[in-house]
């Protein structure tokens, strides 16, 4: 990483300082000190917290996960304009961080690699999303735009969908109007693409996808009863044991060869929606 890219601020206490720190205690070359991913960027940036951050010595030694999101604003003009309460902290497991949380308890000091990954508005708009999957149910729901708008709406698929309970939450992807959405960059694109100038709310219809598995339209009945009704016995538990294609009754009047290859055509066109 290049010096450009690393942000630094340090704790300088100024001699004759009123809060300069008794002594024996922690010296005054001792920052706190932490690495910033900002989601959606591919690398952290190093953030030491300095005096000017804090009233005082007490203030500074301390400081919260909240304190943090303050600092954050102050030297981030594109979060000036959030609040504390706009802003998500995470570990780099992605679980989300109490913003009471001391920073001393998260390993911040001189030598530290701790990484905290900030999640921020991008915008004031509310995303209305209609999801559907492959049994053409719908279920909506209303996301923030965020850098984690992509994340929030991949979770919220989960919830929705009990066939997906099992699937891992990276899998989980959408297409709009034939387009794949993939990740978040594809889905700030769309996002970008159809809001509307003076509008607060945007409308998205996504179908929901599942990577590495094969098209809906190739899965067999038994699939089809298993991944999406959760029905958990055999098929041959379906079919009768004296089941016989002969007893079935004759088609009258016989259906001719047109109208056969008209059938399988409507069946082609199922099987790609």
């Amino acid at each position: 990483m290049s010096n450009e890219e690393k942000k630094e601020f340090e704790f300088i206490e100024r001699p004759g300082s009123p809060n300069k720190r008794p002594q024996g205690s922690c010296p005054s070359s001792c920052p706190i000190k932490m690495w910033v991913l900002f989601e959606g960027k591919e690398n952290a940036r190093k953030f030491v917290l300095k005096e000017d951050d804090f009233k005082n010595l007490e203030e500074f030694l301390s400081a919260d996960l909240d304190d943090f999101k303050s600092a954050l604003r102050k030297h981030h003009p594109f979060l000036i304009s959030s609040e504390n309460e706009d802003i998500t902290l995470f570990n780099e497991s992605l679980k989300c961080l109490d913003p009471r949380t001391n920073l001393n308890s998260l390993d911040v000091g001189k030598d530290s690699d701790t990484t905290i990954i900030v999640r921020y508005p991008l915008s004031r708009l509310s995303i209305k999303v209609n999801l559907r999957f492959v049994n053409n149910r719908k279920e909506v729901c209303k996301i923030k735009h965020t850098t984690g708008s992509f994340n929030m709406l991949q979770v919220e698929a989960k919830s929705k969908f009990e066939s997906l309970a099992d699937c891992k939450l990276n899998d989980i992807y959408f297409e709009h109007q034939g387009e794949e959405i993939e990740n978040a960059y594809h889905f700030e694109l769309l996002v970008e693409k159809f809001k509307e100038e003076g509008k607060n709310e945007l409308s998205l219809d996504l179908k929901v996808l599942i990577r590495n598995r094969k098209s809906f339209g190739d899965w067999k009945l038994e699939e089809v009863l298993k991944n999406v009704y959760n029905y958990k016995s055999s098929m041959l538990e379906l079919v009768s044991d004296d089941f016989n294609l002969e007893d079935l009754p004759q088609l009258s009047p016989t259906l001719s060869d047109e109208k056969l290859n008209t059938i399988v055509e409507q069946l082609k066109v199922k099987e790609s929606v």
